[in-house]
């Protein structure tokens, strides 16, 4: 029928399993049965929400976006950073009662201030808040590289940036042991804290967001395929 709004209800579910998954990461549901499945249930099957959460909204935001059409698509941009950045805004107020107290339980100075605003723009106001300045930055990111360079050059960029983020995040206790190393690793300690931001993670998950609204569909075979196959590497 004209005018009708499409439905899109296996994403709706998958967001509704997505946020259950979620809350998981933080309660450690199964912790007192088995610790060892606890932990693998986190490190796993958990750790599926968060970028497909970046990817469904990649998807959603580039299937508006069309390359000649620059103009239009930087005020769609701009629509976007700013409904996001309405719902930051919000869930910071909601949350500076919590973070005055842990500011202050911690000693009050005058760098907890710096720190709160670079935390603000790269890391969230308050912890698990991060998602939302990721979202916005990387989004940037993406239609910035998409718009100049097109879709190849963009994945690759992201791939790119993600690769150094992981070896940052992952290898933290070797770069801080090796000369000169140790110094650049510290220096990003106290500018960016971690490489799990709008910079390095995000980037990565919008840009199959945007591969997915710029291609066919997927066979359902080919896709559960891949699934698996994805699953058992990770």
């Amino acid at each position: 029928m004209a005018g009708t709004k499409r439905q899109y209800g296996a994403i709706d579910i998958a967001r509704y399993v997505s946020a259950l998954l979620v809350v998981a990461i933080h309660v450690y549901p199964f912790v007192d049965m088995s610790p060892v499945f606890n932990q693998y249930f986190i490190a796993i099957v958990c750790r599926l929400a968060v970028p497909f959460f970046f990817v469904v909204s990649g998807y959603f935001f580039f299937r508006k976006i069309r390359r000649s059409e620059t103009e239009e698509n930087r005020e769609k941009l701009k629509d976007y950073l700013w409904r996001i950045g309405k719902i930051y805004l919000i869930w910071t107020v909601i949350y500076l009662p919590y973070t005055i107290w842990n500011y202050a339980s911690a000693g009050f100075s005058w760098q907890s201030i710096f720190s709160w605003v670079r935390d603000f723009f790269l890391n969230g106001s308050y912890y698990h808040l991060w998602f939302l300045p990721a979202m916005m930055l990387g989004m940037v990111i993406v239609w910035f590289l998409y718009e100049k360079r097109g879709m190849m050059f963009t994945l690759k960029v992201s791939l790119g940036l993600y690769v150094v983020g992981y070896l940052i995040n992952i290898y933290a206790p070797y770069w801080e042991t090796l000369p000169y190393v140790s110094i650049l690793y510290g220096f990003f300690q106290k500018t960016l804290v971690t490489a799990r931001d709008g910079f390095f993670f995000a980037p990565m998950f919008l840009s199959l967001g945007l591969l997915l609204a710029k291609t066919r569909r997927v066979r359902a075979r080919a896709a559960g395929t891949a699934f698996a196959i994805s699953m058992v590497l990770l």
